[in-house]
């Protein structure tokens, strides 16, 4: 399933601009593709064909664009918790500092302190770099995705 995936993928960067260009997206793209598998079936503990199969179910646009770091850092950055109760028990405060004004958010992904600020960590900026990036191990698969929230206030303290 891995590389009949992977020769679609293939097709739609070389065919996405005529040429030299599209042969050098379709090479960026498979390098990317090779050494993100590998490093997530490592630390997730996944096969290849399912991290790309869970990769390729939420995408909606350009292979190109999708398949970028933005979109799937390395996990070294990542932290990875085996279940959603895990990440919930470490935050029994439900609270969570906002990257622009500072406040405190009850709100993960949006800030929600006043009307000055609407800060949402899903955003073009997202949180600044003074965010949690994490995964959901047990969840990956379904979701195949990496989030990024406002800092927990509990983890704030993790960083002093």
């Amino acid at each position: 399933m891995k590389t009949t995936i992977i020769n679609k993928l293939r097709k739609e960067a070389r065919e996405s601009w005529p040429g030299k260009i599209g042969e050098d997206r379709e090479l960026e793209l498979v390098n990317f593709l090779e050494k993100k598998l590998t490093e997530y079936s490592k630390v997730l503990g996944f096969s290849e064909s399912q991290i790309l199969e869970s990769m390729e179910k939420r995408r909606t646009y350009m292979c190109t664009n999708y398949y970028q770091e933005a979109n799937f850092p390395n996990l070294k950055d990542v932290r990875v918790f085996e279940t959603r109760e895990d990440l919930t028990k470490l935050i029994p405060s439900r609270k969570f500092r906002c990257p622009s004004c500072g406040g405190v958010s009850t709100d993960p992904y949006k800030c929600n302190v006043g009307e000055d600020c609407d800060w949402k960590s899903y955003g073009l900026l997202g949180t600044l770099g003074k965010g949690l990036t994490f995964t959901i191990k047990d969840q990956f698969l379904e979701k195949g995705t990496i989030d990024n929230i406002f800092m927990p206030l509990e983890f704030e303290k993790e960083d002093q």
